[in-house]
């Protein structure tokens, strides 16, 4: 029997920004003889932990960190079992802090088994990035009002007096955004993080073929990003309240949560437009968001008429003018967000198996 070898990843660069781009996993043993490595094990291959095991490894260790952090809350009486339709800005701070810190006690344990910095799922650190974060959340709350000044305008949505005032207005808008912060980094940390960057390599792995090794990782990242995008829509059903167009907004929303990180490398510049959009939403216009009413809000949005142009008990995202708005953001993307070096989309960057 052929000796194993310890597996190692990729080595990690020192110094700058570490390119997002993964080693491909390849279990060709023709492929590996050509790269020089024997064949690495069960477990493990040329790009690190094997595609399959890391996915199943994260999901897994996601999955019981978040139980154990909603566990801990439920016994220390933050939360309380059972739910409504309408939620109250400190408990769902404090769930979605416990679900960031679930994925991110995941994405950690992965980097740490295929030796790698957490930076390499477009989560580096975010001194740098700020201007990012800072354009994305600009451009949510500009989609976001777009969106709702159309629903306005039309006469199926409208609005009540302002509810809250002065310091009121000031202290809950501060902790809506908290909560929203956390919800943004919990959902692109989960989906567009660790599990696309592990997709990509093993998606691009399976291709094969022809195709160059970038035209492959090009095919394995939007593959990746599409199969993802289709489960965050389909999450989203779980909500109650929720229905089939918010489902796919939310899916195609997601798609340009990868395009940006496709652009830099990087989710802070989605995480900035996800928590603006999901606070203006909730906050500033106090609308349904996927079904579920926010209370503490500056105002008061309400339906009126077809389902399908108000967004009904869904929300702004649940109204067939959603989509243009999502064609918008992409575009803004494209036009806002050059090719970063490193980045997916660097064309410059000819990365090695």
């Amino acid at each position: 029997m052929a000796e194993e070898i310890v597996p190692h990843a990729e080595p990690i660069p020192q110094t700058g920004e570490a390119e997002w781009f993964p080693p491909v996993e390849d279990d060709n043993e023709a492929q590996l003889a050509a790269l020089g490595h024997r064949r690495r094990g069960f477990f493990f291959g040329p790009g690190g932990l094997k595609w399959g095991w890391a996915v199943a490894l994260f999901l897994t260790a996601a999955t019981l960190f978040i139980t154990a952090g909603i566990l801990l809350l439920l016994k220390v009486h933050v939360l309380h079992a059972g739910g409504t339709h309408t939620v109250q800005p400190w408990s769902s701070s404090w769930v979605e802090a416990a679900q960031y810190s679930g994925v991110l006690l995941a994405s950690l344990l992965l980097a740490w088994i295929e030796r790698r910095r957490v930076g390499r799922y477009g989560l580096g650190t975010p001194v740098g990035r700020l201007g990012q974060i800072a354009v994305g959340a600009v451009w949510g709350l500009a989609m976001l009002s777009a969106l709702v000044g159309v629903l306005w305008k039309t006469g199926v949505l409208v609005f009540s007096a302002p509810l809250l005032h002065g310091s009121d207005a000031v202290r809950w808008g501060a902790v809506w955004l908290l909560a929203f912060v956390g919800t943004a980094l919990f959902e692109e940390t989960g989906f567009r993080g660790a599990l696309q960057f592990t997709l990509t390599r093993g998606l691009a792995s399976v291709l094969g073929g022809k195709r160059t090794l970038v035209h492959r990782k090009t095919l394995g990242f939007w593959l990746g990003a599409v199969l993802l995008a289709l489960l965050f829509g389909g999450l989203h059903l779980q909500n109650k309240g929720e229905a089939a167009t918010g489902a796919v907004a939310a899916a195609l929303i997601g798609l340009v949560f990868s395009f940006s990180l496709w652009r830099t490398g990087s989710l802070w510049w989605a995480v900035g437009f996800h928590a603006v959009w999901d606070w203006a939403e909730s906050f500033l216009f106090g609308v349904s968001d996927s079904g579920t009413v926010a209370l503490h809000t500056m105002l008061h949005g309400q339906p009126q008429g077809n389902a399908l142009l108000s967004g009904g008990t869904v929300g702004p995202e649940g109204s067939v003018w959603v989509f243009p708005v999502i064609a918008l953001s992409a575009v803004v993307v494209a036009l806002t967000l050059p090719s970063q070096a490193g980045s997916p989309s660097d064309a410059a960057y000819q990365p090695e198996a």
